[in-house]
């Protein structure tokens, strides 16, 4: 409220100034909508119930979008029910964006761009909530793609956050470049993300996720040559390990983890990763 947000993006620069009608302090003073964006780490999701009652319209008719990561949406959907907040839709969002808010008020985004979505929940089975979304966001400068399979996208996102955010947290807090730039981490990148196409893939087929198009090399092959062009990236996982504030490990990493060993799967360089990243969450206790 008194310096605005600067946003620096590859896209053309943005500048919102400070006054009362745009930056809110709560969500009290907003009142009920017809959307809410999620925006929240993983780790403030018990905190959406109450930082979303007040936004919600009284006939239940509000959608919510979740852009977060990890594997959130089931426990999304289930703190809003116990909390008897009911919203008609609850949407996912993946940002395959390289941003970093690198001081308040300033938010840097340096590569990618791509918002993808699906559907989580609904009570409107006949809703084309593609064409929703894509109603939503046609007044931004924002490419989004959907997703008919949440639960593909999800771990699409994965191959991604597991491999480069997980090595650079177990690293002791490196960038992308020397992941990419040093032959064994580069090698153990791929390996983790193979292991996370397994889990994916087999999770989708225990769900009953129609498997029209399996991740595969296409998503590795995708990943790594983004990861080549990023530079000194600091993924968001990192900043939060080297700045000693909660970590989003268990929606990020462990639920991954479990997902794979609940269906018989070996997943040894996934599984080396996170336990180092659980051992330091739990040395400087950032929960």
């Amino acid at each position: 409220r008194s310096e605005g947000l600067q946003i620096k993006s590859i896209r053309g620069d943005i500048f919102i100034p400070p006054c009362r009608e745009t930056f809110c302090e709560s969500p009290e003073e907003i009142g009920n909508v017809d959307w809410v964006i999620v925006a929240l780490k993983s780790t403030a999701l018990p905190l959406i119930p109450d930082l979303s009652r007040p936004l919600l319209r009284e006939d239940g008719e509000t959608k919510m979008v979740a852009v977060m990561n990890g594997l959130v949406e089931r426990d999304v959907w289930n703190h809003l029910q116990t909390s008897k907040c009911f919203v008609s839709a609850l949407y996912g969002g993946m940002a395959f964006a390289g941003i970093n808010r690198v001081a308040p008020g300033v938010v840097d985004h340096r590569v990618w761009g791509l918002l993808t979505l699906g559907v989580a929940n609904s009570k409107d089975a006949g809703q084309d909530h593609q064409q929703l979304m894509r109603n939503l966001w046609k007044d931004c400068n924002q490419e989004i793609s959907w997703e008919n399979s949440l639960l593909r996208g999800r771990w699409k996102k994965n191959v991604w956050n597991l491999a480069f955010s997980g090595l650079s947290v177990a690293m002791g807090g490196i960038t992308v470049d020397k992941i990419v730039e040093d032959p064994e981490l580069r090698q153990t990148a791929r390996k983790i993300m193979e292991e996370t196409v397994m889990i994916g893939n087999a999770d989708l087929r225990a769900s009953h996720e129609k498997e029209d198009a399996p991740l595969g090399e296409e998503e590795i092959n995708l990943m790594m040559q983004t990861s080549d062009t990023m530079g000194a990236y600091k993924p968001s996982t990192m900043l939060d390990f080297v700045n000693r504030k909660p970590m989003e490990v268990k929606y990020i990493f462990r639920e991954a983890l479990d997902r794979g060993h609940a269906l018989g799967l070996s997943v040894p360089n996934l599984e080396s990763v996170v336990i180092q990243i659980e051992m330091y969450q739990e040395m400087y206790r950032l929960y």
